[in-house]
């Protein structure tokens, strides 16, 4: 998937960017690469490897094409439910926003990261299994099919 990312000037919400027009002003280019790992009833697993490095990059693309990730306050939710989650939790509520979330977080993890070190110029790689919250609703999914 690929596609400059720039600000939504659509929206209320000022951090909310979408996928625009490459030669879109204020804009940057960014790709990200999906795979399928496993498919259930409503739910995919994938394996989202950014090639760019834009900030929400990968929510913004999955956004883009109508499957935003599981949990995400901001992306896949429109400017007034965005607001209604602030107003909750301004107001005390809990981040996990009761009844509109299908799990307390976003279902984001970042198995494998790599990346050159500045001192010694190597590839530095750092992995990290899923956490147990994100094992817990992929086994859910599973019985659920």
């Amino acid at each position: 998937m690929g596609g400059a990312i720039g600000k939504d000037t659509q929206s209320q919400i000022s951090v909310r960017q979408k996928v625009l027009k490459d030669e879109t002003p204020d804009s940057k280019k960014s790709l990200t690469r999906f795979e399928r790992i496993k498919s259930f009833k409503t739910t995919t697993l994938l394996r989202c490897i950014p090639k760019t490095g834009r900030t929400n990059q990968i929510r913004v693309h999955l956004d883009s094409i109508g499957h935003s990730l599981i949990g995400d306050k901001l992306y896949g939710r429109s400017d007034d439910e965005f607001l209604e989650f602030i107003r909750y939790v301004k107001a005390g509520g809990h981040p996990s926003w009761p009844g509109h979330l299908e799990t307390s977080r976003q279902m984001l993890h970042a198995s494998r990261l790599s990346f050159k070190h500045p001192v010694t110029d190597r590839m530095a790689t750092f992995e990290s299994p899923l956490p147990r919250d994100f094992i817990e609703y992929l086994e859910n999914q599973k019985e659920n099919l």
